[in-house]
């Protein structure tokens, strides 16, 4: 078929139902799940219509296309194959000797439909590698020279950049022509997409952030990352609505979409989350119907396919069908039904752990492990989250269904079951922009890849893993560690991308380098002011806490040097809190008892001259784990606390993921690393505190705030003037 322009009308606000109701349900999303913009692109034959959801990205900017960049590709394919210039079933060796004589034999069609058995990312220029910058295609395809095959050429389906980076390379070749402009001439100048392209340019795309569990939001580089065939197109909603146009008046397309159903029928597209941006294009070949969905917020795939779904349907109900039904707003759980369900269900092996996170609730499920959010839809509840729609979760008394499947209830904690071989792969790998996470689950190894992915790992007998992983994107990959001469891994290898060990704190104490000397800024603070409060407040009744209750167990660590900043800044050892809060804290211990576990307390109200001390001595990398004095801390009020927990069958302090006052993203109360023990007791301590009127601080696991903070004053009394 013949690639030829044809006039498309562009409606930014046009008349009728679908506009609307797309705008609604667009605006819902965007605020539920925190997504700064959601661009949607309906074509109607000849018409296309955008619908701007958000005020941060305008219709024309600039997008990542992500993996709709292998439609792209995939349609300049079939047009070199139209043209004779290329043999969709003919090997590409000679085209492209770089790839070696193990991989001479695939064809393109292979590559385009992901059925070449190449890994999912080359071993130098990806979005794993140190710098996220692009390589020339012959460089990238060159590393792939001895990947080992992932299975028989044409046996199986396997997403791989690798292999687009390979099919690019080909077309460059059989055209005699470099990629970008070869794109260019084949495919986007006669679809009237002028303003996309694959280099850099002036305009920059516009800013996406890459979605984490522990509540980040890390801002994704604005340089081109990875094999520009797979994932690099940079395009307007405009312009990808012109690019879904084209392919609903395809039949078939040799690319990654083939034949899926959307209510029955066959459609074209594809959807996934790169660097920050989430795309989803469906088309329904021969009818001109087609929807573009863009998120600027990673893993947002479920809501950009619900609502490409919905507008699809529209679309179906303009031509007479159905009109689809209004979508079902799921709704927060409540407060004291995610208590009520929060803990371990188990059935006949297969595990669900339930957590409270204040009117939410959030699951996660074995053989997946993602921890997706639960919302109320109707009577029952189901999975309602970015990620991922349903299964059904319903409460039927002392049991859990879950997916039509019964489960019960799991008092025992876990327990460490991992050997010490195994506990020294456990740590974070590679750069800030691509953080691989390796983390035990079940006593089995798991890699937290690309932020969300959870893979699970299984021996291969020749001293390496291979991964088993609900996202086909990874299933069958194969990593391995270098390790140094104690048996700790230095260097993760992920798909032959080598990813060294990121620093982590050493010892039982992590420290900084104080921006100057602490005697110094104890000094100045002394001589400070705190910031003046107007207002009523409660008179303060502060009270030491173990008086109240001696099973406490103190370690003080600001009156000694095994603190961040390596001196004491407290001249005594003691802990006190507001006795509102003092009283609460009594009473997580004694609940805390009948699992075997008391609390151990590192600090309470806090003199505000000390919170004035740690920012002034802390770099701005780390400002986020303290106070700013100007605003005065929860701990100068005596309604903050930290602490952790002991056994109180030893006394000895447990181990959690992360050290206290660590300033890394170990700290926070959502870290997914360490172990299943480790955060099985971490909830247990933030469930037990939280039951008794403690919020957690969002970047500290050990940190609790009591509810009543607001009400007491700043103080800057030392702990001799409290006697």
């Amino acid at each position: 078929m013949h690639l030829v322009a044809w006039p498309l009308l562009l409606a930014l606000s046009a008349e009728g139902e679908l506009p609307q109701r797309v705008q609604a349900a667009a605006d819902r999303e965007r605020s539920e799940n925190g997504i700064p913009a959601i661009l949607v692109a309906v074509a109607n034959g000849d018409a296309v219509t955008a619908i701007v959801s958000g005020t941060t990205v305008p219709a024309h900017a600039l997008l990542r296309a992500g993996h709709l960049t292998e439609l792209v590709t995939a349609l300049a394919t079939r047009r070199l194959g139209e043209q004779r210039v290329l043999g969709l079933d003919t090997p590409i060796g000679r085209l492209v000797p770089e790839l070696g004589p193990s991989h001479a034999g695939l064809t393109p069609r292979q590559l385009a439909e992901h059925r070449s058995g190449l890994p999912l990312h080359p071993s130098a220029g990806s979005a794993l590698s140190a710098e996220p910058l692009p390589l020339p295609l012959p460089e990238l395809v060159a590393s792939l020279r001895d990947a080992p095959a992932l299975f028989r050429a044409g046996s199986r389906q396997k997403t791989s950049q690798a292999g687009y980076a390979v099919l690019g390379l080909a077309l460059e070749r059989a055209a005699g022509e470099p990629y970008p402009a070869l794109v260019k001439r084949l495919v986007l100048a006669p679809l009237g997409m002028g303003g996309s392209g694959f280099a850099a340019t002036a305009e920059q795309p516009a800013k996406g952030a890459i979605w984490t569990y522990d509540g980040r939001d890390i801002p994704a580089t604005p340089a081109q990352v990875g094999p520009a065939p797979a994932v690099g197109l940079l395009a307007s909603i405009e312009d990808l609505g012109r690019l879904a146009a084209r392919l609903a008046r395809e039949k078939t397309l040799e690319g990654p979409a083939r034949g899926r159903r959307f209510d029955g029928r066959a459609w074209l597209g594809q959807s996934g989350s790169f660097q920050g941006f989430t795309t989803t294009l469906r088309a329904l070949p021969g009818s001109g119907l087609a929807v573009v969905v863009v998120a600027t917020r990673g893993s947002a795939t479920a809501v950009t396919d619900s609502l490409a779904d919905l507008a699809l349907r529209l679309l179906l109900a303009g031509r007479g069908e159905r009109p689809p039904p209004a979508p079902r707003h799921g709704t927060p759980v409540g407060a004291a039904l995610a208590r009520r369900l929060a803990g371990r269900w188990s059935s006949n092996g297969a595990w669900a752990e339930l957590r409270a996170r204040g009117g939410e609730l959030v699951a996660a499920f074995s053989g997946d492990g993602r921890p997706l959010r639960l919302r109320r839809h109707g009577r029952g509840l189901r999975v309602d989250d970015l990620q991922a729609q349903g299964p059904a979760v319903e409460p039927r008394g002392d049991r859990l269904v879950i997916g039509g499947r019964a489960y019960r209830r799991t008092a025992e904690l876990l327990k460490e079951t991992l050997d010490s071989g195994r506990a020294g792969l456990l740590g974070e790998y590679g750069w800030p922009h691509q953080t691989a996470i390796v983390l035990e689950r079940e006593g089995a190894l798991e890699v937290l890849a690309d932020w969300v992915s959870f893979l699970r790992l299984e021996d291969d007998g020749r001293g390496g893993f291979q991964v088993v992983s609900h996202d086909p994107s990874w299933d069958g990959e194969r990593i391995s560690f270098v390790r140094d001469g104690s048996g700790r891994a230095r260097e993760l290898v992920l798909g032959g991308v080598r990813l060294p060990r990121r620093k982590e704190a050493e010892g039982a104490v992590f420290r900084i380098a104080p921006a100057r000397p602490v005697s110094e800024l104890i000094s100045e603070a002394r001589a400070a002011t705190p910031p003046a409060e107007e207002g009523e407040f409660l008179p303060s009744d502060l009270v030491e806490l173990t008086k109240l209750d001696p099973t406490i167990h103190l370690d003080i660590r600001y009156a000694g040097s095994d603190n961040f900043l390596g001196t004491p800044v407290y001249q005594e050892a003691r802990a006190f809190l507001q006795r509102s809060a003092a009283e609460a804290v009594a009473r997580a211990g004694r609940a805390l008892a009948a699992h075997g576990y008391g609390l151990l307390v590192h600090d309470g109200y806090r003199p505000w001259y000390v919170t004035k001390v740690f920012w002034d001595a802390t770099p701005a990398e780390g400002k986020i784990f303290v106070a700013d004095p100007d605003k005065g801390s929860r701990h100068n009020r005596g309604c903050a606390v930290d602490l952790t927990l002991y056994e109180r069958s030893s006394g000895r302090p447990v181990a959690m993921t992360g050290l206290y006052d660590e300033m890394s993203p170990r700290s926070f109360p959502d870290y997914p690393g360490g172990t299943s023990a480790q955060r099985a007791l971490r909830e247990l301590l933030r469930s037990a505190m939280e039951a008794e009127g403690f919020t957690v601080y969002e970047s500290e696991w050990w940190h609790f705030d009591y509810r009543d903070w607001k009400r007491y004053r700043i103080e800057n009394r030392t702990f001799a003037e409290l006697r």
